[in-house]
């Protein structure tokens, strides 16, 4: 057995150049001291089914038989949804463009077509994206976060240090 840092005695050796994660051991925790190659290793989606996913509190249930735009609205949001990633905490939209109605506007610098003047970028752009090269969803950013703010600016609560200037008189400026 190898000596370890927790001896009476190490040498200077072991003592200077020895990490406290050597004493931890070589294998993986999860094999139980197996070889990697000979243990069976759990998939990427089982390990994620295993997440535990956190319930949304309970909310009153509304009627919106009344509010038809309302209905209409969930409605939209419903269908585009896409498919859950499990190891997303949100749900992706769909990317409901589609390659055949993409176009690019005419480049309309003078020397465009020039080859000298020609870039990288412009290269990349010539050629509209297929089908295949265009995401089928994506994780859009909402404001729903800050829409819960109060309204208005914050207040300014700095120093104020300009001079009061008085609408009657130059007199009765007042610069404390």
């Amino acid at each position: 057995m190898a000596p370890s840092i927790a001896d009476e005695n190490p040498s200077f050796a072991v003592s200077t150049f020895r990490t406290t994660v050597g004493d931890l051991g070589r294998g993986w925790k999860a094999t139980s001291g197996v070889r990697i190659d000979q243990t069976e290793i759990p998939k990427m989606a089982d390990v994620m089914g295993r997440k535990i996913l956190v319930k949304a509190p309970l909310r009153p249930q509304i009627d919106t038989s009344a509010f038809p735009y309302l209905e209409s609205n969930e409605r939209k949001d419903k269908e585009n949804q896409a498919d859950r990633v499990s190891s997303a905490h949100t749900i992706p939209r769909k990317f409901r463009c589609t390659a055949d109605k993409i176009e690019y506007p005419e480049d309309s610098r003078k020397g465009a077509s020039n080859p000298l003047y020609a870039t990288a970028s412009r290269d990349y752009g010539k050629e509209k994206p297929k089908q295949h090269q265009l995401p089928e969803r994506y994780f859009p950013k909402s404001n729903a976060f800050t829409k819960g703010f109060p309204v208005g600016a914050t207040r300014m609560a700095g120093l104020k240090t300009a001079a009061t200037r008085s609408n009657v008189h130059s007199a009765l400026d007042r610069f404390y």
